[in-house]
């Protein structure tokens, strides 16, 4: 290692698990441009460094040393893939969460909701109406679903995303149960949703050329005249 790749090591080094910005690299050491980019290139190839890429500033080269795992504010943590916001991971897991929440909260499942809403619902002493954040995790990490390591931090953010949109409420500290809103506008939907589609079955196009398939032949009916005798 020479001189001034010992120099810029130094810095990566130091910089530890947050990295250094190549630009700032060059201010510290005062070294030429041209000069830095050959050490960077160098000690990457011995795999003494590597560059990585940060969340918050996309477009700078990121270097710390390579035995070491960038922190949660260059990655993004489990929420980021390849630098992007993963929009479909979150969502997925917002209703896995809600759906794993809503069975404790009403473990009869939502057949009490199926007439509109019914608040006098008893349930046994025992039966806790609420799900910790430690619970979530341990479904979650059990499920399988995730392919990166969750933390309690993390269930708590999600629940939190849940609370903001009046799906969720605070039971305790770290203790979530559903609002009996989101249960009947969840119901609300799925009843829509079947409508739709038993539309979507019954409905057919009327044409003039297909009229008499719509009621059943009689063999009383009398010779059938077309449109296009009546123009003739």
């Amino acid at each position: 290692m020479s001189a001034e790749e010992s120099l810029v090591y130094s810095y990566i080094e130091a910089s530890g698990r947050e990295g250094i910005w190549s630009k700032t690299i060059k201010a510290r050491t005062n070294l030429h441009q041209h000069v830095v980019l050959k050490c960077l290139k160098s000690l990457e190839s011995q795999r003494y460094v590597k560059s990585v890429k940060s969340v918050k500033f996309p477009t700078r080269k990121i270097y710390m040393l390579y035995s070491l795992q960038p922190s949660v504010d260059i990655t993004g943590g489990p929420w980021f893939t390849d630098g992007e916001l993963d929009i479909e991971f979150i969502n997925s897991l917002l209703t896995i969460v809600w759906r794993f929440i809503s069975e404790n909260t009403f473990p009869n499942g939502f057949k009490n909701f199926e007439n509109g809403p019914n608040r006098n619902v008893f349930y046994a002493p025992n039966v806790k109406n609420y799900s910790t954040t430690q619970e979530i995790l341990e479904f979650i990490t059990a499920a399988q679903v995730a392919n990166v390591e969750l933390t309690p931090s993390n269930i708590r953010s999600l629940c939190e995303v849940l609370v903001y949109d009046d799906k969720l409420e605070k039971a305790t500290h770290d203790c979530y149960r559903v609002t009996l809103e989101s249960i009947l506008q969840m119901n609300q939907g799925e009843s829509e949703q079947e409508a739709g589609d038993k539309a979507e079955e019954d409905e057919e196009d009327f044409s003039i050329f297909n009229y008499f398939k719509m009621f059943p032949a009689s063999q009383h009916d009398k010779e059938v005249v077309y449109f296009d005798e009546w123009t003739i």
